[in-house]
């Protein structure tokens, strides 16, 4: 499940990022080997998407919301399918911004030392790429926000 925590401040859109240590990346270049993605994670046995996309918000970007305040942001999609057999699920986080406590992590080395920023949607997708936005589960969850966002209607 890959989860778009947003929030709504001073008539901007926001979106909540966490950089994560990518080992295969930062052995090939170490430059590349801090990625800022959306957070995301497995679906354990037993769990509705809802379910897991509430418990990895909390782990990684620590948000806590019911998995009844997730919803779904599109279809699933399968990323590689020539080489593993995993389906992302997307959703979206309306968060509050001052409700952000440091993230539990689920205790791997791979969540030690990440950091959490939010950063204006429009930022995010502008300018990210040329600061480690390379993760396509991420372009794609920041562009389907915007996409949802430009069909919703606007109050006056």
């Amino acid at each position: 499940v890959v989860i778009v925590p947003t929030f709504r401040a001073d008539g901007t859109t926001w979106v909540v990022l966490r950089s994560a240590v990518r080992i295969p990346f930062s052995l090939r270049d170490p430059g590349l080997g801090n990625v800022w993605e959306l957070p995301a994670g497995l679906v354990e046995s037993g769990e509705s998407i809802e379910e897991a996309g509430a418990r990895e918000l909390f782990e990684e970007a620590g948000a806590s919301l019911a998995p009844s305040a997730l919803r779904r942001l599109g279809p699933p999609v399968v990323p590689a399918p020539g080489i593993i057999a995993e389906i992302q699920h997307f959703v979206v986080a309306d968060v509050d911004p001052e409700a952000l406590v440091p993230p539990e992590e689920d205790g791997s080395p791979l969540e030690r030392h990440a950091h959490v920023v939010a950063v204006p949607l429009e930022v995010a997708l502008r300018d990210l790429g040329a600061h480690g936005l390379v993760d396509a589960k991420t372009e794609l969850g920041l562009r389907r926000l915007a996409d949802a966002l430009a069909l919703e209607p606007r109050a006056p």
